[in-house]
């Protein structure tokens, strides 16, 4: 899991970081694989995070998500290669992942009801 927002790394102590987290908004990190039955060690792990930009400063993360490829068998190799992207997010986007708080959605659906009755009386 990931937190929405960032924290206060001021203070990192276990006591501090728990009255920072809000369970209810942790965001999980979804398991990406490259192949069916993958086998072995992955050497490239990508962590790709997408984001809302909210201003200037401020990302919300919205999705998240870790992919393991690369794998070999070599267990005398302790290397590995981590990436991590972040993306912003379309509108589209956001919508389609709920980013949005509970209004919007609802100015959206009378929005396009109004458009859908217009379109019907047109053509009736």
């Amino acid at each position: 899991y990931l937190t929405p927002y960032g924290l206060n790394t001021e203070d990192m102590s276990q006591e501090t970081l728990k009255g920072q987290i809000d369970v209810d908004l942790l965001v999980p990190v979804r398991v990406a694989k490259e192949r069916k039955n993958f086998q072995g060690i992955p050497r490239t792990i990508s962590l790709n995070v997408f984001y809302w930009q909210k201003d200037a400063k401020l990302k919300k993360i919205i999705f998240a998500e870790v992919e393991f490829s690369n794998f070999d068998n070599l267990k005398t190799i302790d290397s590995y290669e981590l990436r991590v992207n972040l993306e912003p997010f379309t509108y589209a986007d956001l919508v389609n992942n709920a980013a949005f708080d509970i209004h919007v959605y609802v100015g959206l659906f009378l929005l396009m009801s109004f458009i859908n009755s217009i379109i019907v009386m047109t053509f009736w």
